[in-house]
């Protein structure tokens, strides 16, 4: 496990969806060889809710490695999301070892939207951030349906503050406010505004605004387009943004998704997925996986 990992776990452990007995450790002689952690979320995928966990992460003792410790984890915790009812687990991982445990390869990756700037109106006045509060959650639950509910593979937060504050120093999780009011939600690292890990407005007038902030706000890279991580089949996306743009997609080798129990959504999109006849959906990691 490198050192990114280590406050990784420990931010999991914290989330109100922490569950204990998907956290697996292997000893011997009361000496930990391994570790394995498999943590809950809700992924839309064509419309319906999905209970689903990522496996993030694994660990073995260097000097016992090899040894088949990590696929006993894996099976176990595998066994245990059956027990409790998880429909699919993902990972990004390495491709020539997880798919030995069901896990279908190249599933989901990039996916964003090539904005130019001078498609973007010149920036209002009035336009600022301020800290996430917990009486937000409501507000910010209700934007992220709106622009996620209808995507696949969208991971829904959760209602916990800390579901929207980035643990990162380097990363700022912002309620975007427009003389006092609250349109939106930005998390994005310091010095990648143009690149925000995520875009929330309300409204369409609210959107306008808030690229033309971040437009603003990024002129040091003026050279380089915006890019929104939101899904171009979006109905957000379609009646909210009214700007021109390309949208990129492309799926990884290390993006995989395994079903754990019989599902026809899940299979349907791993079966289109492979054939290339369908869209890939968008994955936005937690605000947990910034500390890594």
């Amino acid at each position: 496990m490198n050192m990114g990992e280590v406050p990784l776990v420990d931010v999991h452990r914290h989330r109100l969806e922490f569950d204990p007995e998907l956290s697996l450790v292997a000893e011997e002689d009361g000496k930990v060889l391994g570790h394995c952690l498999f943590t809950p979320h809700e992924i839309f995928l064509n419309g319906e809710t999905i209970k689903a966990a990522i496996l993030a992460q694994i660990a073995i003792d260097p000097a016992m490695q090899k040894k088949g410790i990590g696929a006993k984890l894996i099976e176990e915790g595998h066994k245990r999301l059956i027990d409790k009812g998880f429909e699919m687990s993902i990972l990004l991982g390495h491709s020539d070892y997880y798919p030995r445990f069901g896990y279908q390869t190249n599933m989901f990756g990039t996916c964003y939207l090539e904005i130019q700037r001078d498609s973007i109106p010149p920036q209002p006045e009035g336009i600022s951030e301020r800290w996430v509060k917990a009486d937000d959650i409501p507000f910010l639950n209700s934007i992220w349906e709106m622009w996620f509910n209808d995507v696949d593979l969208a991971m829904k937060p959760g209602n916990s503050i800390i579901d929207w504050i980035s643990n990162d120093k380097s990363t700022v999780s912002s309620v975007v406010t427009r003389d006092s009011e609250a349109i939106g939600y930005l998390r994005y690292a310091k010095e990648f505004l143009h690149k925000p890990t995520s875009f929330l407005a309300r409204d369409e007038n609210s959107a306008s605004e808030m690229l033309a902030y971040i437009n603003g706000k990024s002129e040091a890279v003026s050279e380089q387009p915006l890019y929104l991580p939101v899904h171009p089949d979006s109905s957000a996306v379609r009646n909210l943004l009214k700007v021109s743009f390309e949208h990129k997609m492309k799926t990884w080798e290390a993006a995989m998704i395994k079903e754990l129990t019989p599902n026809p959504l899940v299979s349907q999109y791993v079966s289109e997925i492979k054939e290339g006849s369908r869209t890939c959906g968008l994955i936005i990691w937690p605000v947990e996986f910034d500390v890594c």
